[in-house]
């Protein structure tokens, strides 16, 4: 089109391209330059506009690609978050209840039952809920407790050792038995399975560190078959600071308390040990007016090959 409009302007100035000749307005001169210079206007507006285009769809492009890469990352951080809460609270609970249920009937060849059992995978919390043991004959309970509460520290994973801030039992029970033979309702979980595997050697060792472990309002009932008693310990409580294997805790002291109501009478226990260290140092404050030895020997589930007669101890 501007070709056309260029070649007319010349033939009205240089004369006409079919030979002939006259004289030319001026005023169509006039308007076939304006309309040159407003075509040229015009198109130089449309590719500026084209190219401004261009670079902002490459702009808006690259934008979008890179809030796209956040936006994934958001999202799979979002998922990945719920799926750990959801398999947490709700996975884990039922599952570790039905190995718990499974494993325990199975190594202590008793009906066990469980409640109910909560995790918090954001805290690492682990709560057992009316654990029940019954009596391999049936009927009676053998061990409970109405409570069992674990504080798992997460770093355990990493430092490869079993590391809980927190045990706490509530209300444990044991019931005990001393049949007529002089044997007990608990001598079957001392018999063992067989042969002891050897050890392995250059074996990395197991370590641990339980911290705060606290037993609260225990009771143990024992029955004594063969004298017809009953001896009752009730409102035990028991205190640990920690107890742990791992090298920087062997060297330092463990404070036990232990407090309890024995056959009516008040008994509290102190003192402070260091069960895992070479020396096994150990300090308690003990003290005994008259006990009666042959009584409690009596109560030692295995056979002695002796017989004391009569012996008093002050300690």
């Amino acid at each position: 089109m501007l070709r056309r409009i260029s070649a007319k302007i010349a033939c009205l100035h240089g004369g006409n391209p079919a030979g002939k000749t006259g004289r030319v307005p001026r005023n169509e001169v006039c308007f076939l330059w304006h309309f040159l210079f407003i075509s040229l206007t015009i198109r130089n507006i449309r590719q500026a506009t084209v190219l401004k285009g261009d670079l902002r769809e490459r702009f808006l492009s690259g934008g979008e690609v890179r809030m796209k890469r956040w936006m994934k990352v958001v999202i799979g951080l979002a998922v990945s978050l719920v799926l750990f809460a959801v398999a947490g609270f709700f996975a884990v609970p039922p599952i570790a209840k039905s190995i718990m249920v499974k494993k325990l009937s199975e190594e202590l060849r008793r009906d066990v039952m469980i409640d109910t059992i909560t995790f918090n995978p954001f805290r690492f919390c682990l709560t057992v809920k009316g654990l029940a043991v019954r009596e391999r004959s049936g009927g009676e309970t053998f061990f409970s407790f109405q409570e069992l509460f674990l504080n798992l520290e997460g770093m355990s994973l990493f430092r490869r050792a079993v590391i809980v801030d927190e045990v706490k039992l509530t209300s444990p029970y044991v019931h005990l038995v001393r049949n007529q033979d002089g044997s007990y309702n608990f001598s079957d979980l001392l018999a063992g399975k067989g042969k002891k595997e050897p050890e392995k050697k250059n074996e990395r060792p197991f370590f641990f560190s339980l911290n705060n472990i606290a037993v609260l309002n225990g009771k143990i009932v024992f029955l004594d078959g063969p004298r017809s008693t009953r001896h009752l310990a009730e409102k035990i409580q028991i205190g640990l600071p920690f107890v742990s294997n791992m090298s920087y805790d062997t060297d330092t002291f463990v404070k036990p308390s232990l407090s309890a109501v024995i056959n009516g009478t008040p008994y509290e226990l102190k003192g402070r040990t260091k069960p895992f260290k070479a020396s096994r140092r150990t300090e308690f404050d003990i003290q005994f007016i008259d006990l009666d030895v042959p009584f409690y020997l009596a109560y030692i589930p295995k056979k002695l090959n002796f017989r004391l007669v009569s012996a008093n101890l002050d300690v």
